[in-house]
């Protein structure tokens, strides 16, 4: 993307759209079939309505987070990584540093979360 637009700004936007895309796609489709092998097994439904709910538990546990992490922690991490050292060891540097950054107030929201859930049997 760099050598596209001569910008450090873009290329680090997206690096870090890209593996967003990526992250986030996985996770989802990894959600979806759990959700619909959970189902099979109890012989529920998993169509549209049950899928949105799935959706909507990642969007509350990552939604926040995300939105700070791909709008400017990210972008930052990688820009300024790439800037100080190669570009390869930067990109490396930078997602490392991000996910350090991102991964702290996502452990918070999931750990907030099974405290309020209730207790398993």
């Amino acid at each position: 993307m760099r050598s596209a637009t001569e910008s450090r700004v873009a290329a680090a936007y997206a690096a870090a759209l890209s593996e967003g895309t990526g992250f986030y796609a996985t996770l989802l489709l990894g959600e979806l079939i759990r959700g619909a092998y959970t189902a099979g097994a109890h012989r529920a439904v998993y169509g549209p309505r049950q899928m949105l709910r799935s959706l909507r538990t990642l969007f509350v546990e990552f939604g926040p987070a995300e939105l700070i992490d791909t709008g400017l922690t990210r972008p930052l991490c990688f820009g300024l990584a790439t800037a100080w050292l190669r570009p390869r060891l930067g990109i490396l540097v930078g997602k490392l540093a991000a996910d350090v950054i991102f991964y702290g107030p996502v452990i918070a929201v999931q750990e907030l979360r099974l405290r309020r859930a209730p207790p398993r049997r």
